[in-house]
Formats: C-alpha cells, structure tokens, sequence
C-alpha cells in the first residue's frame, strides 16, 4: 500500500500502517523530488517556492518516516528495476532474522 506522504505525521495512522505489513520508506533527496515533480499538475501544499517547500516537507517528515519504516530505500538516481530489488532484498533480509 503506497499512503500520501503525510500519513505518516498523524500518529493515529502510524500503528495501523505498521499492522498492515512491511513498512519501506521509499527516500528521495529534494534535488531529485523537484526534477520529478516540476511542471506536474500535483497541487501544491504551501505557497512557497517549490524548492523551498519540498525542502521543509522533506525535514518536517523524516522523523515520522524513520521510526515507522522497517526499510530505508533510497530512491534518487535509481531505475524502478533497483528500487525493487532494493526492497526485495530488505524484506527478505528483515524475515530471514525471524
């Protein structure tokens, strides 16, 4: 299940996400979330300039997003190929200790 990148800061949210299953936190650096998502019709969420406001949401985030990922998976300058490899592999590494 892929949740909108706020779910996560409403600590209500936190506990049922985590009882659904493996949690990956898919990161991505605000250089990159910017070349993805400039010109895009996704609403925006401040009236800052867009840089600023991916950078601030990025920050405002990464805490919410640490403690409840079972797996951290970089994202930037990979092809979806590795990306899921990526997460492929942290699952099996994180059921293979149980």
């Amino acid at each position: 299940i892929a949740v909108g990148s706020g779910a996560l800061t409403i600590p209500e949210n936190v506990p049922t996400i985590e009882a659904l299953g493996f949690v990956v936190w898919l990161e991505v650096d605000p250089k990159t979330a910017l070349s993805r998502i400039r010109g895009s019709d996704r609403p925006r969420l401040t009236s800052r300039p867009l840089a600023e406001e991916i950078e601030a949401l990025a920050r405002e985030r990464e805490p919410s997003y640490e403690e409840a990922a079972d797996a951290i998976v970089v994202t930037s300058h990979a092809s979806p190929e590795k990306i899921a490899t990526k997460i492929v592999q942290a699952y099996r590494q994180q059921y293979a200790r149980m």
